[in-house]
């Protein structure tokens, strides 16, 4: 069937003649009059070669392994890349067949190293449909992303079909676990610095010698207590786990899931932590028991008359008695 068709390319011809003999290198094309096809029963490629080596490009990992049988032959087909394009169509691979719009199609070079960079092609439309352009190399390897995850590769020849079919997995699940994840570390990188910074301007406050500064500490301590715990933002975290394991179309997916919030677990357990909120406290305490003294004014002997006339006088204290009203 067309969906189990392995394209191959020849990178590299290395075969002998039907007489033993290392075979003329490709550049060097046999003479006209030659021989097409060795006596082993080799196809005619241009040169008089009983073997073809190549590269198998496929979407599976074994595309050649399968149970040998006498009505099963292998054949290859050799096809010269066409000048053309392809239309790739992309649906999911449920039962909705759902047309997957937005994922980004990639191409890379057959046989590039990791230090090349991938040629970006497009984005599939609302139908999931995109234009495949033709390449050098005739043969492409098509990659889709989405996100921040590579899902699949497929090889695809430009102009050889019109339009061809290709499904993948509709994995919402793993690309709302990617908006969380993102969520909550934006959310972590915020809860560590404005912990430093509250903790900083505590310990600048406590450095003062004077009621405001003390007062100051203690309104930032109350700032630095309303921020999410460690322990607030792991039920956080399972909670949209366990939603988003729920919604998992398969093993696969569950696992990347599972993957992402574990590496945000550590993340979580390593730069937040527990809270400084009753070091602090204590610090704020002593503080304001030491400085008790420095902080109330000091009483003199003339403070303490000035305080005295001040305070009014006591009940067994005589004091002079009202004017009688005239007549009396």
């Amino acid at each position: 069937s067309e969906a189990a068709a392995v394209p191959i390319r020849a990178e590299a011809v290395i075969a002998t003649q039907s007489d033993g003999q290392p075979a003329e290198a490709a550049d060097n094309p046999p003479a006209e009059d030659s021989d097409s096809v060795s006596n082993s029963g080799g196809f005619d490629l241009g040169v008089n070669y009983s073997a073809l080596f190549g590269r198998v490009h496929s979407s599976f990992r074994a595309p050649l392994v399968a149970r040998k049988s006498k009505h099963l032959e292998k054949l290859a087909l050799v096809i010269r890349p066409p000048e053309g394009t392809t239309t790739l169509r992309l649906k999911s691979s449920d039962q909705a067949a759902k047309p997957m719009e937005g994922i980004e199609i990639w191409s890379r070079p057959l046989g590039a190293t990791s230090d090349e960079k991938s040629e970006f092609i497009g984005k599939t439309d609302w139908r999931g449909f995109i234009r495949i352009p033709p390449h050098a190399d005739g043969l492409r390897m098509i990659y889709f992303k989405r996100g921040n995850q590579a899902l699949m590769k497929i090889p695809v020849m430009p102009g050889f079909h019109a339009v061809i079919d290709a499904t993948m997995t509709n994995d919402e699940a793993r690309l709302f676990s990617e908006g969380v994840i993102d969520g909550m570390k934006n959310e972590i990188i915020d809860v560590v610095a404005q912990r430093e910074i509250h903790e900083k301007m505590i310990g600048d406050y406590l450095k003062g010698d004077t009621p405001e500064a003390l007062e100051r500490a203690k309104q930032e301590l109350d700032r630095y207590r309303e921020l999410p715990s460690q322990q607030e933002l792991q039920a956080r975290l399972a909670d949209e786990k366990s939603r988003l394991l729920v919604q998992a179309k398969d093993k696969r997916e569950e696992g990347r899931i599972n993957s992402m919030f574990g590496a945000l677990e550590s993340v979580l357990t390593e730069f937040v932590g527990q809270s400084r909120a009753t070091e602090l406290l204590n610090r704020i305490q002593q503080k304001s028991g030491m400085d008790v003294d420095a902080i109330a004014p000091r009483r003199t002997e003339d403070s303490e008359e000035e305080l005295e006339e001040s305070q009014p006088a006591d009940e067994t204290s005589t004091a002079s008695p009202p004017p009688q009203p005239a007549g009396q």
